[in-house]
């Protein structure tokens, strides 16, 4: 069986990849899988994170070609190099007979051409998100109930779009999002943070990439992950003094909590260099005789599967990451009145486990208690695990 990615251009989107790939490898021994990238900032941010291309490189080959030169016919040369690599891209689906073919959509020339010569050739064309979400915070933070859209939207975010043989979602708590943005001919999946194989595959190796990275051993029950999530932009409107603030109580917290204690720490990738750094250097000075702090730049599968609660500062679908992985998590937010009258619980997700604590006397209730276990059985009442596995791409 052949399979065929073709230039995915967010990190997310490799992210579904390769947790797809591992499922394929296992439901169909004999598979050749190939991904052909053009997307420099998405494919170094992909290579960075250790696991995923681990993943890709195992199971898939890879092409990977950067059109990005300063010189104007070097840039001439790659887009002839590229188009080639395209071409013979199409030559192996031509010859693949049936293959599938996953784009990130149905835009630019390459890949209407790739649709419908793999069509012609009586294959499926499927389209991959490019982030793993439940995507209902997302519709009530766009949309009203009725489906208007809060405010000014592009006429591009809401119009039809071209869905080939079918848009991947994870499960029913997409589809009221994604028909709002104009996706449709639904193909189910579920949420591949949650295969079995990806997360067989964290557990096996989550130690072995931490020691490779700090070189360190530590045990999962006297390990908490802090996951510095994306503070800035619209929603989250918050700088790095605020980040600091909030990662005080935390240690100020379960540095009295507990006698021995390993923090991780992980900074959205995307966060500006110079803001990565200062926070590191303020953030060091906070360790405590008790405490360990370690900046990690893991998966956050990984890392969650390393420690025994996960506190994430604002909004983000990494939650799914650590209760995937039998995690509990917490949201150490701050709303907005706007936003509380949106989500008036102080955090987003709260019907998919997440625990929110708006300050330092909540954060303290949930933690002192153990109440955070309960993370867990709010997951597991909307998610089955089970039927999240029932993998099947109806191939014949």
């Amino acid at each position: 069986m052949n399979f065929f990615f073709f230039n995915p251009m967010r990190f997310g989107h490799y992210e579904v990849i390769a947790s797809i790939i591992l499922k394929l490898n296992k439901k169909f021994k004999n598979c050749n899988i190939s991904l052909l990238a053009f997307e420099e900032k998405s494919f170094k941010t992909m290579k960075k994170n250790n696991e995923i291309y681990d993943i890709l490189l195992k199971y898939s080959k890879i092409n990977f070609y950067s059109l990005s030169s300063r010189n104007i016919f070097m840039r001439f040369l790659s887009r002839i190099r590229m188009k080639i690599l395209v071409f013979k891209f199409l030559i192996k689906i031509i010859i693949s007979n049936r293959g599938i073919v996953f784009l990130r959509n149905v835009n630019t020339r390459d890949e209407k051409i790739i649709k419908i010569i793999n069509s012609f050739k009586k294959g499926k064309t499927l389209i991959i998100p490019s982030a793993i979400n439940t995507f209902e915070e997302a519709y009530d933070r766009y949309f009203y109930k009725n489906g208007k859209p809060r405010g000014i939207l592009s006429s591009d975010y809401t119009q039809k779009k071209d869905c080939a043989d079918g848009y991947l979602y994870f499960s029913n708590h997409n589809l009221e999002f994604l028909k709002a943005r104009g996706f449709n001919n639904f193909f189910q999946i579920g949420y591949p943070l949650g295969f079995y194989e990806y997360v067989e595959f964290i557990k096996e190796n989550s130690r072995k990439y931490l020691r490779k990275e700090l070189g360190i051993t530590i045990l999962k029950k006297e390990t908490i992950t802090i996951q510095i999530n994306k503070y800035y932009g619209k929603w989250a409107n918050k700088d790095e003094k605020w980040v600091i603030k909030r990662v005080t109580m935390i240690i100020d917290l379960i540095s009295k909590k507990f006698n021995k204690l390993n923090i991780l720490i992980r900074i959205h990738p995307i966060t500006d260099l110079n803001k990565i750094n200062y926070l590191k250097e303020q953030i060091k000075k906070l360790n405590k005789g008790n405490i360990n702090i370690y900046f990690s730049s893991l998966n956050s599968s990984t890392l969650a599967d390393l420690s025994f609660l996960t506190i994430g500062l604002c909004t983000s679908s990494v939650f799914l990451h650590s209760l995937f992985m039998g995690v509990p998590y917490i949201e150490f937010s701050e709303f907005s009145e706007e936003q509380k009258k949106i989500f008036p619980l102080g955090a987003c997700n709260t019907k998919f486990g997440v625990l929110p604590a708006s300050n330092k006397k909540q954060l303290e209730g949930i933690i002192y208690s153990g109440k955070f276990k309960e993370s867990l059985k709010l997951f597991k009442n909307q998610i089955d695990i089970k039927k999240n596995n029932d993998f099947d791409l109806n191939i014949k």
